[in-house]
């Protein structure tokens, strides 16, 4: 029987203000994961990012980019050794 791949997805801010809103976000609605840790990406950068439950603890963030002035990348990995993808959250998600 195959091995179920996981995936898992991150939010990285591209500025401080979004970074203090994403981290007071994920604190308070009690998201573990919700610490910034450095990943390689397949760009071969190491990214700082948040680490996020599901894609759907992203959508509050894409819905408001605009009305909140939040600047972000938002990237997901098949396991937990895999680099991060972009993903282009945006397109038929909101």
């Amino acid at each position: 029987m195959a091995k179920k791949t996981e995936t898992e997805w991150f939010i990285e801010p591209t500025d401080q203000g979004t970074n203090k809103t994403i981290w007071t976000v994920l604190r308070d609605s009690g998201n573990e994961d919700g610490i910034m840790v450095g990943a390689k990406g397949s760009d071969g950068r190491t990214h700082s990012v948040y680490r996020v439950p599901d894609h759907e603890t992203l959508i509050p963030f894409v819905k408001n980019r605009t009305a909140m002035n939040l600047h972000f990348n938002i990237y997901n990995r098949r396991s937990s050794r895999g680099k991060l993808r972009p993903w282009p959250f945006e397109r038929g998600t909101t």
